[in-house]
């Protein structure tokens, strides 16, 4: 052991790998950390969070709001006992203490007080380089070895250094131009660790046939998935809040959190319905709009649903309906008044794909859970070998609850790592 570079090393330097790095240097001070970045500087994703506001964290995290893509589908039955250790409000403490006091904004997010990506990075950093923990920038990880003794870590540069712990903590392959390629995976498997395919999440879905007209659209409403095999049709996936038109499809909050359900399959179809009355049922609709028939019936028939929907949208649904935009309100008949009812129930699209990793904020799919011990967040295959943030098969939904995972898992694996005899 007298021979090692290092006690341990991280693979890594965005969110998950600065949270591993402060948590392992605080367990052991003095220990031997190398903390490696392929970028040229460490948190690159990081600051573009939130348009650089930094939704770090959510006060409402819990198990159940985390998805996995193997087995049932949900990550709550693992991610519990880490996020029992590191809850949001254990996380909010711990970057109090860093010098970052948070403000809760709507729906339990998170921000810190100056509204700046930038302070959450720099408190990690300074909380780091106080530690004295190596950061090494522009040092991709080529290859990572197991030995007797621990590990050799090669970049791509040729310089290797040994370690007797490793954190991968690479993220996945959302957000490419932030330096997300997928280059855990590599290391993993190589290791033995089996990967469940990763596909882009949190992004927008592409539609066939988007009205041009509605580009530029918002609405608040539902956003139901749909699932298509062998003439069977399931609700893949459904969440409430604003929708925006795009020149491809739809995006917005609402879309990016059912976008993780879309995945292409041989025979498999999707559909996307759009209900922008969720809070009325179908008659209760049909019923409204057949008085409003009624109350305005001298009014020409374009401006029907002025008022109640944005004017293009209106105008939009009115179109599909077949209504005569030159006769009154009064002229609309009842089978028309059916259809305008059911399109604003169900405005429905084929779904053709999802935009790419380039424009998807986090990935779906990673390391399979089940090669993790889930209170240590060590591999099962390869001790003292730990994984932190993204590279897992576990996701969230929009609102900082992967940012929130990414800080949680990164203070668990730092911790075991320097608890378990990494850093002594």
């Amino acid at each position: 052991m007298e021979n090692l570079n290092y006690d341990l090393a991280i693979i890594g330097a965005g969110a998950s790998g600065l949270m591993a790095a402060a948590a392992a240097s605080k367990c052991i001070p003095g220990s031997r950390i190398l903390l490696l970045e392929k970028n040229a500087t460490a948190g690159k994703k990081l600051y573009a969070t939130g348009n650089g506001r930094c939704n770090f964290l959510n006060q409402h995290a819990s198990a159940p709001d985390f998805n996995s893509r193997e087995g049932s589908g949900s990550a709550a039955w693992w991610i519990a006992p880490a996020l029992n250790l590191a809850s949001p409000f254990v996380l909010e403490k711990i970057f109090f203490e860093m010098g970052v006091p948070a403000i809760a904004q709507e729906e339990g997010r998170l921000y810190p007080r100056s509204l700046q990506a930038e302070s959450v990075v720099e408190a990690l950093l300074l909380s780091i380089e106080t530690e004295g923990v190596q950061l090494r920038t522009d040092a991709a990880v080529a290859s990572c070895q197991q030995t007797p003794q621990g590990f050799i870590l090669e970049d791509v540069h040729g310089k290797r250094e040994t370690a007797r712990c490793v954190i991968l903590a690479t993220g996945g392959k959302a957000g490419m131009q932030y330096g997300s390629q997928g280059d855990g995976y590599r290391l993993a498997s190589a290791l033995g660790h089996r990967i469940v395919k990763p596909i882009p999440a949190l992004t927008q879905l592409l539609l066939e046939d988007p009205d041009p007209t509605l580009f530029g659209v918002r609405v608040r409403g539902e956003i139901r998935l749909y699932r298509h095999r062998a003439g069977i049709s399931e609700l893949a996936a459904r969440d409430r809040g604003e929708v925006q038109m795009t020149r491809e499809g739809i995006s917005g909050i609402c879309t990016f959190n059912v976008s993780r359900f879309y995945e292409i399959q041989e025979g498999v179809d999707y559909t996307a319905q759009l209900d922008f009355f969720p809070e009325s049922a179908p008659e209760e609709l049909l019923t409204v709009l057949t008085e409003r028939c009624q109350l305005l019936g001298q009014r020409p028939a374009s401006t029907f649903l002025n008022g109640m929907l944005p004017v293009k949208l209106a105008q939009g649904l009115l179109r599909e309906a077949g209504a005569d935009p030159g006769g009154s309100i009064k002229e609309i008949s009842v089978d028309i008044l059916r259809r305008i009812a059911a399109l604003c129930k169900s405005y429905e699209r084929r779904v053709t794909g999802t935009k790419s990793w380039k424009d998807a904020q986090v990935t779906a799919g990673g390391v399979s859970l089940k090669e993790v011990d889930p209170l240590r967040l060590m591999s099962r295959r390869i001790p003292g070998f730990y994984f932190a943030g993204e590279i897992l098969d576990v996701d969230g939904p929009c609102g900082g609850y992967n940012l929130t995972w990414a800080f949680a898992s990164g203070w668990i694996a730092g911790t075991a790592a320097g608890e378990t005899g990494c850093c002594d």
